[in-house]
């Protein structure tokens, strides 16, 4: 996840932060966050052969996304096609 390049430097700084910090939790409790990213060549290295893959990259504006993890406001979405 990336802050937007565009918005003021102090919000970006305090994305990032917050964003460092949720990795590193997630990595001590042993997540891996690229597993989807590695999880189609590991399935053709076990010789799967109808294996597909879809990508998706959600743009959200973050002053919009409620306590409750709803969201109020329009989602840019890349379609996953």
């Amino acid at each position: 996840m990336e802050a937007d390049p565009l918005g003021a430097e102090s919000k970006r700084q305090m994305f990032d932060k917050g964003i460092a910090a949720i990795d590193s939790l997630l990595e001590s409790r042993g997540v891996d966050r690229f597993y989807g990213r590695e999880l189609y060549s590991k399935l053709n290295s076990f010789g799967l052969t109808r294996v597909k893959a879809n990508g998706r990259s959600v743009t959200l504006q973050g002053d919009r996304i409620k306590r409750d993890g709803s969201y109020n406001g329009a989602v840019a979405d890349s379609g996953g096609r």
